[in-house]
This record gives structure tokens, C-alpha cells and sequence, in this order.
């Protein structure tokens, strides 16, 4: 899995376990994977035999250009992608938990030399950008529709050429899915896409039906021939 990301200069987030107040960092050894946790809850993880969550990131690797504006810390994982494309200029980040931006001061000092980290809550800052990638979403993530719509509010904030968000691919194919069967008809994910670009007024870049596949292709690599059987098996 590493190998298809090391040919797009794609190098792994340097974490190790870590515990501090609020904020804990654990490493599963037998399935290799790191966990952070806040107030006990888990944020994020990270799979290391796999690199499961970097694939996730495709879509924003694809789409970084100019200064891309990122909401969301966590490991790293993005940031450190994207900052290999000649086409990306500037990173800022907006991470609200002082904690998290703590914990990367730590384990990967360097990365505070390419990026610019900003102390705030992504859902009340205002900027402008080339590219606005969007991952601090928590609650908002079980609800897809709530999470669109937090994303269209987070948009009008945040002034962009294009913007991405964390899962839209996949709530995209099986809003498709749903859709199919229920009209006994193929509805294409380019059809459902573009409606929620309307819909939800956001800059989403223009994409293709083999573009959107492409993406959910990279987000789920272990089911390409069988792209639903996780949500309704």
C-alpha cells in the first residue's frame, strides 16, 4: 500500500505514543496503528500496515494548488503530503485544540517551518484561499447531511477557488446507491455531486464521473470491485 503513495511523494507522519493532560497518543503494536484521543474520546488513528487514512487524502492531495487553507492538525498526515506539490505555495492550518498543535511541536517540529498553525475554531474563522481543504468536523461526521451543510457555512467564511472535505467521496457513492436502487435506474455520482454543489452553494471543483470514481476508488482501496458492500452488508 505504501508503494502506490511513495511514487506521489508521499512520506508517513512521524508519531509516537504521547500522554498529557487532555490529549493521549497510543500505539497498538499487534495491529500496528496510532490512536489520539481528547478527554478520552477518540479524533483520529493512523494504520501503519496499511496507510489506510493517508489514501483518504487523495482527493485533497489531487486537488491542493496555490494556498490551501486546512482545518484539522491532527497527525499531519495531510499537511506533509500536499507540501511536496510545486503547485502549492502556502499551507495554514486551523487547529482549535492547543493541545493537538502541542503534541506536533513535539514529534515533528520541522513541519512548523513549512506551515503556518493557527490557534482557532475552523467553524469561526475568516480567510481567503486558493484551496480550502476541511477536516475538523466531529459529531458532524455520523450526519451526512448535517456535515454538507456545516461545510457550505464553513465556505462562506472562508473565501475559495475550490473546496474538499473529508468523506465526500463516500457519502457521494452511496447517496448514488441509495438513489439506484430506489429508481430501479443507474444514478451517476456525477449527477448527486453536482447537485450538492448547488445545493449547498460550495466551490467544489469541476469534476468527472471517472474523477469521483477515481477518488472513491483511492478512499476505500480494499473494495474496488464491490464498492457498497460496506455500507449495506
Amino acid at each position: 500500500m505504501l508503494r502506490l503513495l511513495e511514487q506521489l511523494h508521499y512520506t508517513p507522519p512521524k508519531l509516537r505514543p504521547y500522554k498529557k493532560d487532555r490529549l493521549e497518543v497510543t500505539y497498538n503494536q499487534v495491529e500496528e496503528y496510532f490512536q489520539l484521543f481528547v478527554d478520552g474520546e477518540e479524533w483520529m488513528s493512523y494504520r501503519n500496515k496499511d496507510h489506510k487514512q493517508a489514501y483518504e487524502f487523495y482527493s485533497h492531495w489531487d486537488q491542493a494548488r496555490g494556498h490551501c487553507i486546512c482545518t484539522g492538525l491532527g497527525f499531519g498526515t495531510r499537511e506533509n503530503w500536499i507540501l511536496t506539490k510545486p503547485e502549492v505555495t502556502k499551507v495554514t492550518v486551523i487547529e482549535k485544540n492547543e493541545e493537538v498543535i502541542e503534541y506536533q511541536k513535539i514529534i515533528n517540529p520541522k513541519l512548523f517551518d513549512h506551515v503556518e498553525v493557527i490557534h482557532a475554531d475552523a467553524a469561526e474563522y475568516t480567510g481567503k484561499c486558493d484551496t480550502l481543504l476541511l477536516d475538523h468536523f466531529e459529531s458532524e461526521a455520523l450526519h451526512e447531511y448535517k456535515l454538507l451543510q456545516s461545510m457550505s457555512d464553513v465556505c462562506k467564511n472562508i473565501e475559495s477557488d475550490v473546496a474538499w472535505f473529508w468523506t465526500l467521496e463516500q457519502i457521494i457513492v452511496k447517496e448514488s446507491y441509495h438513489r439506484s436502487r430506489h429508481l430501479g435506474r443507474y444514478v451517476s455520482n456525477l449527477l448527486v455531486y453536482n447537485e450538492f454543489k448547488s445545493r449547498y452553494n460550495m466551490p467544489l471543483p469541476d469534476l468527472t464521473e471517472e474523477d469521483l470514481m477515481l477518488y472513491y476508488f483511492m478512499y476505500a482501496p480494499k473494495d474496488p470491485a464491490s464498492m457498497f458492500d460496506r455500507f449495506f452488508s
